[in-house]
C-alpha cells in the first residue's frame, strides 16, 4: 500500500520496509492451525474474491485478540462476520 499512494505520498519499496520496521509492532501471523481450517470458516461465512484479503487481516487480529483499525470501511462487514472488534479511523 505505501508503495502505491499517489505520486507525492508514494515511498520507495526499501524506505516503506523502514517505516514498517521502525514504527510497526511485529505482524500478527495466522497460525497452521487457523489455515487448516481457512476454507471451510470462508465458506461460513460466504466471503469470497477480494474479500478473502480482507478476511485475512480479520483472522490474523481474531486469533491474537487484537483490535483491527481500518480506514477501509468496504471492508468492515467481512471483519464483523469473523467476529474481530473493527475501529473504523476516519
Amino acid at each position: 500500500m505505501l508503495t502505491r499512494l499517489p505520486r507525492d505520498l508514494r515511498l520507495a519499496p526499501m524506505d516503506a520496509a523502514r517505516l514498517l520496521t521502525e514504527r510497526f509492532a511485529a505482524p500478527l501471523l495466522l497460525s497452521s492451525r487457523t489455515t487448516e481450517h481457512l476454507p471451510r470458516v470462508l465458506a461460513q461465512f460466504e466471503i469470497t474474491g477480494g474479500a478473502v484479503y480482507d478476511a485475512l487481516v480479520a483472522l490474523a487480529a481474531a486469533e491474537h485478540r487484537a483490535e483491527l483499525a481500518t480506514r477501509d470501511a468496504r471492508a468492515k462487514d467481512t471483519y464483523e462476520k469473523i467476529g474481530v472488534h473493527v475501529v473504523v479511523a476516519a
